[in-house]
Formats: C-alpha cells, structure tokens, sequence
C-alpha cells in the first residue's frame, strides 16, 4: 500500500469536508482519486460514435436490443445477414461481408 500525504489550503479542506460528509477523509480521497484516474483513462480511449461515425442514435439503440434478445445460436453468416437486415444503409447493394 501506498501513504499520501497532502497540504490543503484551508478553504479547499473546507470544501472536501463539506462534500464528504461523515465518509473519513482517507476513504473519500482514495474514491475519489479512483474516479478521477478512471475518468482519466476512459478519456483516452475512442468513444462508440468515433469508433461508428455512421450510425446513428437510433442505430445505436436498435444494437442494444439486438444484443439483449435471448441467447441463440447462429453461424458468422447467420450473424452478419441479421446485421445486415436491421441496418441496410451500411451494406450498399453488391457489398462484401
């Protein structure tokens, strides 16, 4: 385990202490330390729009539904016509997989 020790200006302790209520304050930071380097990671990574600049917020909600319908069993080809049905604009005519 690692110890930090840090000064805080009194006004900025005042803030943590209000905002922290009856948590201890080692509790409090270490939660909060562990948000802000979560936030920090997730920030560098490319979010689902970057990643599929194409679809839509409807496109992305109708993926959700598919991925909640219950578990089935289907071959890649099987996967891929179903996809291909719910989203038709992604796959011109003659298109390849």
């Amino acid at each position: 385990m690692t110890s930090i020790t840090i000064d805080l200006p009194e006004h900025i302790r005042a803030l943590v202490d209000e905002a922290r209520g009856d948590k201890p304050i080692a509790e409090y930071a270490l939660t909060a330390l562990e948000e802000q380097a979560l936030r920090d990671m997730g920030e560098a990574v490319l979010s689902v729009a970057e990643i599929t600049p194409g679809l839509t917020p409807a496109d992305h909600i109708r993926l959700a539904d598919l991925a909640e319908e219950p578990g089935q069993s289907m071959s890649p080809d099987e996967l891929i016509a179903k996809v291909k049905a719910h989203f038709p604009d992604l796959w011109p005519e003659g298109a390849s997989k």
